[in-house]
């Protein structure tokens, strides 16, 4: 699993959004079975996310986005984390011209990450 999320996250860093997200799509099966970290999982969810955003799949990185975002609520020590999903799932749905439900999720994702 290391591997293959190592992988994902090199074509990541390369634009190579096509080749990185079925890697994340691939790791989350076994590591929810595995019972890996919830932050893995997390973070796998987020990159899968950011990759389908690349690829213009709006809906299918709102739904990936949106359990990280879940994920992300719960650990009150990953503030980062947390906003920085926030401001993908924003975008997501504003790529589908969602504006209202968009706009309050940015604007808070944007204060969090200023404040830091």
């Amino acid at each position: 699993l290391h591997a293959t999320y190592a992988l994902g996250l090199a074509f990541l860093m390369d634009d190579q959004f096509d080749a990185a997200a079925p890697l994340f799509a691939e790791l989350l099966m076994p590591a929810r079975r595995a019972q890996l970290s919830r932050d893995r999982i997390r973070r796998s969810l987020t990159n899968l996310g950011e990759c389908q955003l690349k690829l213009q799949k709006y809906a299918a990185a709102e739904v990936s986005l949106h359990e990280a975002w879940e994920m992300s609520k719960q650990d009150v020590n990953a503030r980062w984390p947390y906003f920085n999903v926030q401001r993908l799932l924003a975008t997501a749905m504003l790529k589908q011209k969602r504006y209202q439900e968009a706009e309050p999720l940015l604007l808070e994702a944007h204060e969090g990450l200023v404040r830091g």
